[in-house]
């Protein structure tokens, strides 16, 4: 287990293939409505408080990243963010796997993100539609990934879905666009 305090609201916890049997978890099975990740997930921050001997605001909100890495390891972040005006307070886990996934609010919002996003490189989303919704899905590359999650983010909500439930999207829902170019940075 390597813990980094990236600075006073963030840090990070890389953990080993060995690790994660030891916490009894795999990436696949990390969701916050499951109790055993809400489990790891505080048993990290308590190692990392321990550790470092400070830990993050938990007053603010909580936002934890997590990328797979090799061999079975996992990388967390923890990100505390103070909220604007005393605002509800929530916790929020961002799985990330070579795929990111989300919903439009509606299609007026799937317009607004093709007219507004700019993102570096050749990233394509493609575009779906089932009963009044648009979900779209990209694997953008390691540089535009920030960029595209702020978007999403932005123009809809994310969704934590597996490669099983995205290949189960794609056979259910239509495809509306496959290839959708994303207005392109000049350098």
């Amino acid at each position: 287990m390597k813990i980094t305090a990236e600075n006073d609201r963030c840090l990070s916890v890389e953990l080993t293939g060995d690790d994660m049997r030891k916490l009894d978890i795999t990436y696949e099975a990390l969701d916050y409505a499951n109790i055993e990740t809400r489990r790891v997930l505080w048993t990290l921050l308590d190692e990392a408080r321990r550790a470092l001997g400070k830990s993050i605001s938990l007053s603010d909100r909580l936002i934890i990243e997590t990328t797979p890495v090799q061999q079975g390891g996992c990388r967390f972040v923890f990100t505390s963010v103070p909220e604007a005006g005393g605002g509800e307070k929530h916790l929020r886990l961002i799985t990330r796997s070579s795929t990111l996934v989300w919903e439009f609010a509606d299609a007026n919002a799937l317009l607004a993100f093709r007219e507004k996003t700019v993102l570096p490189g050749d990233c394509r989303v493609a575009v779906y539609y089932k009963d009044g919704r648009f979900r779209a899905i990209a694997s953008p590359a390691a540089c535009a990934w920030e960029t595209l999650l702020a978007a999403a983010e932005e123009f809809g909500r994310v969704l934590s879905m597996d490669e099983e439930k995205i290949a189960e999207m794609k056979e259910r829902w239509q495809p509306v666009c496959q290839t959708l170019p994303l207005c392109q940075t000049v350098n």
